[in-house]
């Protein structure tokens, strides 16, 4: 069975812990890498998808260092192409962008306080660029 790139990079990749600035490793360009895993969030390719939702989980979550550091368009432009993930319809894909998004956690009430806390700004100004309408109120 042959693997896909972001499977390889996966493997490969060393394991970061999460309060660890991935930037020392991928470089000062914040917005390319950014704009890298939305290409391969966006890309048509399942697996492809797949895996780059795994890399976000792994290295890139959304409270890291690196997404922080980020500009507001960069990080507009990474939840846009991961919330599109929604769209395609596939349990598996959405099962990792809701963990993306609610945190590693099992407990519902830390997974609506990491996604207040860390998320849900950033979800809301994205979609209602987009032109979607968001029924629930920031608090």
């Amino acid at each position: 069975m042959q693997m896909t790139v972001c499977q390889r990079i996966l493997c490969l990749q060393p394991i970061f812990i999460r309060d660890i600035d991935i930037t020392e490793v991928v470089g000062k360009d914040i917005g390319l890498m950014i704009r890298a895993f939305a290409a391969a969030l966006e890309d048509e390719n399942l697996l492809v998808r797949r895996g780059a939702l795994d890399l976000l989980l792994q290295s890139l979550r959304v409270d890291s260092p690196a997404i922080r550091k980020a500009q507001a368009d960069d990080r507009a432009i990474l939840m846009r192409a991961a919330t599109g993930v929604v769209l395609r319809r596939d349990l598996s894909l959405n099962r990792r962008l809701y963990t993306w998004l609610l945190g590693a956690d099992e407990k519902s009430d830390n997974q609506v306080n990491y996604l207040k806390e860390h998320a849900l700004e950033l979800l809301h100004s994205t979609l209602q660029v987009n032109g979607f309408i968001l029924v629930t109120q920031l608090h």
